[in-house]
């Protein structure tokens, strides 16, 4: 059977809030996988988000870090990467509110796409109001598209989980993602 590898991206320390401010998503991993190759995928993603997408979350958020979690039927750990660091230079808002990624894919009927609260939006990148501008889009498609290239040639594929009616649950390969058109509050919904 294979495994799963749950790989969020956490929050300790931002300067206003409850934390830990968590986003995350899942990875259907090979039976066994081995943590140097976890390791391999949580290195190349805190990359990718450092080299582009941080620039979404303003710095105030404060250094994260990665944390794969592995359990297939023999084995289960825990591994993490720090360094993930949020680079926006705008001003933040409510610490409660959070920009909604919905990850696209294959869903049974009545399963719902799953879904990530990215916190501590910059404020450069939404209105007053709360509607959502298109270079937060692009940034999060492009974080997207980078995300499946690291992936593609690897043994982990990232995957929508789905419990739809049955206790174990079905999965889906992640085709992309959309941002919702306005800001979360889900203060607790990202915990």
């Amino acid at each position: 059977m294979p495994g799963w590898l749950r790989i969020s991206h956490v929050w300790e320390n931002p300067a206003q809030g409850t934390p830990p401010f968590v986003t995350g998503m899942w990875a259907l991993a090979p039976d066994g996988a081995e943590e140097e190759s976890v390791l391999g995928i949580l290195n190349g993603l805190k990359t990718i988000y450092n080299d582009a997408f941080d620039a979404l979350q303003n710095d105030s958020l404060g250094p994260g870090s990665l944390v794969g979690n592995y359990a297939d039927e023999s084995t289960a750990y825990d591994v993490q990467v720090t360094g993930l660091d949020p680079a926006g230079g705008g001003g933040a808002g409510n610490p409660g509110w959070s920009l909604r990624a919905v990850l696209q894919g294959a869903r049974p009927p009545g399963g719902r796409a799953n879904q990530m609260y990215w916190p501590y939006i910059d404020t450069t990148y939404y209105t007053a109001i709360g509607t959502v501008q298109a270079g937060a889009s692009t940034l999060l498609n492009n974080w997207a598209d980078d995300v499946l290239d690291l992936f593609e040639p690897s043994v982990f594929q990232w995957r929508n989980r789905h419990f739809a009616g049955t206790p174990e649950a079905s999965s889906s390969l992640v085709t992309g993602v959309s941002v919702a058109p306005t800001m979360s509050f889900l203060q607790r919904r990202y915990r």
